[in-house]
């Protein structure tokens, strides 16, 4: 029915995101079971569809209309040191 881990599945339970049912009498480890109509229900609360875009992607233009060019760090002026005035 569900095609996801018994961990997954737990902490869907741990977040109320699915109902349970508590087998177990133990205090520190709960054992949870799940009835198939609280799965059913989960399934169909947790569907999507996803609509198809109408539009069709943009294709991007790659030419550039800069005149600017690159250059590198070690050409550019490095700004004055500050000295510190002897007192």
């Amino acid at each position: 029915m569900l095609t996801v881990s018994k961990k997954t599945l737990q902490e869907h339970a741990k977040a109320g995101e699915m109902a349970f049912i508590l087998i177990g009498r133990g205090k520190k480890r709960m054992r949870k079971g799940f009835d198939p109509k609280d799965i059913l229900e989960f399934i169909e609360r947790r569907r999507l569809r996803l609509c198809p875009s109408t539009k069709a992607p943009k294709v991007r233009s790659t030419s550039s209309i800069s005149s600017s060019g690159v250059v590198a760090f070690t050409d550019l002026p490095r700004p004055p040191t500050r000295r510190k005035q002897k007192p």
